[in-house]
């Protein structure tokens, strides 16, 4: 699924190199500035190495250009408010991250689809599909926007301390919602984090980021 050898990106990867099999949930765990966020703007193309390859279903993506990355990989970051459109309504996020892969009609059927979507939070945001994206709560809105991450095709999610920004109640809602629908979707995920406590959240690999480097977690 995913593979990465010898990446070196700045003075933060150093010869990095990880394998991730397809429909596998890795954490990934580190101190801050470990260089965790680096490794993910180098899979996704917002950061470009400076040698090494990375595969993606045997593609040779290490060159390939962030927008055209954008119908394989799907990411979810820390702040609620980067993965969705506030003044925007929950049905104009949605159309947006479903044309995404490249889908263009917005039909009557689609709409019912992602209220299908939207159900398995189950926090009614299927019957607010008119409202403004800036009235939901943080944790509200992060839902959202996982949603959106597996709305489409994509061959690989990206989870970027997505709780590090919610107080702890809607930090515990959110954790439960991504386990099901990585599950429900079959993702191959990789989530990031400097809390351990995630460690026990979910029933996957955990690696650690030490030194510009990989290694199993004890």
């Amino acid at each position: 699924m995913l593979s990465i050898s010898n990446l070196c990106v700045r003075d933060v990867l150093k010869n990095l190199n990880l394998i991730v099999q397809p429909n596998e949930f890795v954490l990934i765990v580190g101190a801050n500035g470990s260089g965790k966020t680096t490794l993910f703007g180098s899979i996704s193309g917002m950061i470009k190495p400076k040698a090494g390859q990375i595969l993606l279903n045997g593609a040779n993506i290490t060159n390939m250009p962030q927008y055209k990355r954008a119908c394989l990989i799907s990411s979810v970051s820390q702040d609620p408010r980067s993965g969705t459109i506030g003044r925007m309504t929950i049905l104009e996020n949605m159309c947006i991250a479903y044309m995404r892969s490249g889908y263009k009609k917005i039909s009557s059927n689609v709409v019912e689809y992602f209220k299908t979507k939207l159900s398995v939070l189950e926090m009614g945001l299927e019957f607010r599909l008119s409202e403004y994206v800036d009235a939901l709560s943080g944790g509200q809105r992060q839902a959202l926007s996982l949603v959106m991450s597996v709305i489409d095709d994509c061959k690989l999610l990206l989870l970027d301390e997505i709780t590090s920004a919610l107080d702890p109640k809607a930090s515990s809602m959110v954790m439960k919602i991504t386990d099901k629908l990585v599950r429900n979707e079959g993702k191959t995920c990789l989530f990031i984090t400097h809390d351990t406590k995630h460690m026990n959240c979910f029933n996957g690999r955990v690696l650690e980021m030490k030194d510009g480097r990989l290694k199993q977690k004890n």
